[in-house]
């Protein structure tokens, strides 16, 4: 029984959910928060030359490539002895 001012439910036409946006790229901030750092780590792995980063007049950005790259680059954590 149809209800007045309702249209019939097709699931033919339902909607899927918009899947998540993935970042292409942060400011310091932002990939500090992505990888749970503190925006001073981000700082430093940039002026040590771990993290690439490039400057658009006052603004940072940082790819995230480069950000998986200086995670990347990080040592592994060591394994216990059986």
């Amino acid at each position: 029984m149809d209800t007045p001012g309702y249209a019939a439910h097709d699931s033919s036409t339902t909607r899927q959910a918009p899947k998540p946006l993935i970042p292409i790229a942060y400011d310091p901030r932002g990939a500090a928060e992505a990888v749970g750092k503190s925006h001073q780590t981000i700082y430093d792995w940039m002026n040590s030359g771990r993290l690439r980063a490039k400057k658009d007049g006052k603004s940072t950005i940082i790819l995230a490539e480069w950000l998986r790259e200086a995670i990347e680059s990080l040592p592994d954590y060591p394994r216990k002895a059986a």
